[in-house]
């Protein structure tokens, strides 16, 4: 909500507006997609496909791309499946005194 509250006053600025990621995993990517699907198609491109820029993820099934597109996922909240196992691999565990 607050990144659309960011959006939609650079819009009143006149201001257009790009949604990119870097380092995020699928969650975040998808989060940073349903984002962008909400903005006005002004022909501007998304940079949204960086998940390959890391060695794993948490996706059951990756994000895809086709034709430079990636489609906004279906289901429950963000519409993507958390792969249990790279979770609980990149968990980090803190002691406890």
């Amino acid at each position: 909500r607050a990144a659309r509250t960011i959006a939609d006053r650079a819009a009143d600025a006149g201001v257009g507006v790009v949604v990119s990621t870097l380092f995020e995993t699928g969650v975040g990517i998808a989060a940073a997609l349903h984002l962008a699907a909400t903005l006005p198609d002004d022909g501007r491109a998304h940079g949204l496909a960086t998940a390959e820029l890391l060695a794993t993820d948490l996706l059951v099934e990756p994000l895809a791309i086709h034709a430079g597109r990636m489609r906004v996922p279906g289901g429950p909240g963000l519409g993507v499946a958390l792969d249990q196992a790279a979770v609980e691999h990149h968990r980090v565990r803190v002691p406890v005194p």
